[in-house]
């Protein structure tokens, strides 16, 4: 559980998801960096690149969520599933969450790879 996020949060935050069936619900935001798309509209370049292991950030959102009863946990990027390393990372971190008690876990992705496949060999 102590491995690394390939490329670091640049944010770990409470807001309101604003998508799909949870829609209005609250959440805790990872929002990871890194993307090999490269849009001209991302809101990402602001980033830092301290990588921080899946134990440090699953205490932040424990953090977050303690005394709220928040348990919806969103995990975005960036693209957290862009290559199949990262990919099984971002599924530890879901895991770690999981075994937190924060058991309702979104992952927002654009499946810019083909390896998806793969994360599950």
């Amino acid at each position: 559980m102590d491995t690394l996020i390939p490329l670091a949060p640049n944010g770990i935050f409470l807001t309101i998801q604003g998508e799909g069936e949870v829609a209005g619900s609250p959440s805790v935001f990872i929002r990871l960096t890194g993307c090999p798309v490269n849009c001209i509209e991302c809101d990402t370049d602001y980033t830092y690149k301290e990588k921080l292991t899946i134990k440090r950030i699953v205490d932040e959102v424990l953090e977050l969520t303690k005394n709220n009863g928040i348990r919806l946990v969103t995990i975005t990027g960036g693209e957290p599933l862009s290559g199949v390393e990262r990919g099984k990372q971002v599924f530890a971190l879901a895991e770690a969450l999981c075994s937190a008690g924060l058991n309702n876990i979104i992952i927002e992705t654009a499946l810019v790879t083909n390896d998806l496949y793969m994360f599950y060999s």
